[in-house]
């Protein structure tokens, strides 16, 4: 359920990005995935 969340947002990051926002999915990629997550972004 997370992760549809996450794609959710990500689809409207495409059309307008946001850095809190930004900071917020690396955070919460972090915390999830791991540090690997962030090098795919």
């Amino acid at each position: 359920m997370a992760m549809s969340k996450i794609q959710r947002k990500r689809g409207v990051m495409t059309e307008s990005p946001h850095p809190a926002f930004e900071l917020e999915f690396r955070t919460f990629a972090l915390m999830s995935c791991g540090p690997e997550a962030l090098s795919h972004s």
